[in-house]
C-alpha cells in the first residue's frame, strides 16, 4: 500500500515531495510533474532502504528507459556488416558493456568491433537529448527520496563515461549523484562486481551497506556479488525488490 498519511510515513511523503518542488541545483532538475504522484512509493521499496546508506543505480533501462532505442543503435551499426541480431538477443546481454556484448555474437573475431562501438557511440551522443530519453520516474523518485533522507547515491554503469555523463547532464541529474562510475573506471565490466564495488568506495560506504538498482540479468549478479541488496525494474516500469535466489554467482 501507499504510504499513509500519519507519523513517520506522512513525514517521509512530505519530504519526498519537498525533495521534487526543492531547488534545481539540489535535486536535479527532472520536471516535477513526472513525479507529481508518487505511486512508486509503496512501503516494502521504502522499507528496503531502512538501515542502508547509499543506492547505487545501473543507468541504461534502469535510470533511462532506452533499450529500445540502444537496440536500433546498435542493429544501424552492425547493418553494413550483413549481420543482424534479435531484440530478444539483445534483451539478455543488454546489461554488458558494448564490447562485452558484441564479443558474443557468432563471428564476432570477424567484426571490426572498436569501428563498431564508436559508430553506435557516435550515433548515441549526437541524439542525447532530452526529448529522446525516456527517464524512469519511479527509478529517480527513488533517488530523489534517497537523498532526502541523507542516503548518498551513485551511478554504476557498464556504459562508457561519455555517454552516461551526457545522459546525466541532458535530463539535469547531476546533482543527485555523488559519484559516477563507468565500464571506464573499472578492470572488469558486469557480471563482474567491479562496477558496484568502485562506486561504494567512492561514496566511502560499505557495499553490504549499500541498495543496488539495476534491470538485467548481469547487472543483478554482479551486485549480488558485491554483497549489495538489490531492487529491479519490474512492470510497467516499476521497483520490485530481487528475491535472494536470482542473482547470486
Amino acid at each position: 500500500m501507499l504510504l499513509g498519511a500519519g507519523g513517520e510515513a506522512a513525514n517521509r511523503l512530505r519530504q519526498l515531495i519537498e525533495a521534487i518542488q526543492g531547488p534545481s541545483e539540489r535535486l536535479g532538475t527532472v520536471d516535477a510533474k513526472l513525479l507529481a504522484e508518487p505511486n512508486w512509493l509503496r512501503d516494502p521499496i521504502v522499507g528496503v532502504l531502512t538501515g542502508r546508506k547509499a543506492v547505487i543505480l545501473d543507468w541504461d533501462g534502469t535510470i533511462v528507459d532506452n533499450q529500445s532505442r540502444n537496440y536500433q543503435v546498435v542493429c544501424d551499426a552492425l547493418a553494413p556488416y550483413q549481420v543482424t541480431i534479435e531484440q530478444d538477443w539483445y534483451r539478455r546481454h543488454c546489461g554488458l558493456p558494448i564490447y562485452e556484448l558484441l564479443s558474443r555474437l557468432d563471428g564476432a573475431e570477424q567484426l571490426p568491433l572498436p569501428e563498431i562501438i564508436e559508430a553506435s557511440r557516435r550515433a548515441l551522443l549526437t541524439s542525447t537529448t532530452p526529448d529522446t530519453l525516456r527517464p524512469n520516474t519511479a527509478v529517480i523518485g527513488l533517488a530523489k527520496y534517497a537523498n532526502c533522507i541523507g542516503l548518498r547515491c551513485a551511478i554504476a554503469s557498464g556504459a562508457s563515461s561519455v555517454l552516461v555523463n551526457a545522459g546525466i547532464d541532458a535530463l539535469g541529474l547531476r546533482a543527485l549523484f555523488h559519484a559516477v562510475v563507468t565500464r571506464d573506471d573499472v578492470a572488469h565490466g558486469k557480471p563482474a562486481p567491479d562496477t558496484f564495488l568502485e562506486a561504494a568506495s567512492r561514496l566511502g560506504v560499505d557495499p553490504a551497506a549499500c541498495v543496488a538498482v539495476d534491470d538485467a540479468r548481469d547487472g543483478i549478479q554482479a551486485a549480488r556479488t558485491a554483497g549489495m541488496r538489490v531492487l529491479t525494474i519490474g512492470e510497467n516500469l516499476q521497483l520490485a525488490e530481487v528475491p535472494a535466489s536470482i542473482g547470486n554467482p
